[in-house]
């Protein structure tokens, strides 16, 4: 199975089997709020990245995708179209690597 299925997958399940929640803490705290809390988590994982410490870069990938899941539930994103897309993006920037496309635009 390609990584992007098995991310579509495994995304898909942790919505479906937590949306009430995910609707819940987006009701309670506003879409705006949590658009904010995405800065703030991202920044964290960041931090956390740079400890190298792996349980901590779990933590925070958690708390991006929770925020994440709870954004693409508010605004009814097609999980499939984010599939598609994410393929893209990798297949582009593999692209990009071999031609040398970073080197000349940086």
């Amino acid at each position: 199975m390609k990584n992007g299925r098995r991310i579509k997958l495994i995304m898909e399940k942790m919505i479906k089997n937590n949306e009430d929640k995910l609707r819940a803490i987006t009701q309670y705290f506003g879409v705006e709020t949590e658009i904010m809390k995405l800065n703030e988590e991202v920044g964290e994982l960041a931090n956390a990245c740079y400890t190298k410490n792996t349980e901590d870069v779990e933590d925070e990938c958690a708390d991006v995708l929770v925020v994440l899941s709870q954004l693409a539930l508010f605004y009814n994103c097609d999980l499939k179209k984010i599939q598609d897309i994410y393929n893209k993006k990798i297949s582009r920037t593999l692209e990009r690597i071999a031609i040398n496309w970073y080197e000349k635009h940086r």
